[in-house]
């Protein structure tokens, strides 16, 4: 056993490499570039329209398959990906069923409830909420 490297050593301060700062500039430079374009090419269009409903319902005109693809990845945050190894690690891949039921779902929100919600022209379950069940309506 004393033979074996031991992999997790953090006795050393880790630093990022130039290629990590490189990476993460790129990121924001292609993320920052990505609104701009979005700004601009949008900018008549979002002048004419209702610019909430243009930024939460996306138009309406979204297929609803990139929209199960947002929902997932604002779903997972950077400690979900952090912590599901770990879980794993220490529990057993039974939490990764839930990553199962993730592909189920997520799809059938996209072509069951989103349609529903481009319809009736909400953006929360609230507002549905408040329309089926407010005594003033």
């Amino acid at each position: 056993m004393d033979d074996c490297p031991d992999i997790l050593d953090f006795s050393e301060d880790p630093e990022l490499h130039w290629v990590d700062y490189l990476i993460f500039a790129l990121f924001l430079v292609v993320s920052v570039a990505v609104g701009f374009i979005v700004a601009i090419v949008n900018k008549k269009k979002a002048a004419t329209d209702n610019a909430q409903a243009q930024f939460l319902l996306g138009g309406s005109q979204m297929h609803p398959f990139p929209v199960a693809l947002s929902l997932i990845a604002s779903f997972l945050s950077s400690i979900t990906v952090v912590s599901n190894p770990v879980e794993s690690y220490n529990f057993g891949v039974s939490y990764g069923y839930m990553g199962i039921t993730y592909l189920i779902v997520f799809p059938m929100v996209a072509y069951l409830y989103l349609p529903t919600f481009y319809k009736l022209k909400v953006t929360t379950v609230y507002e549905v909420g408040f329309f089926s069940f407010s005594p003033f309506l």
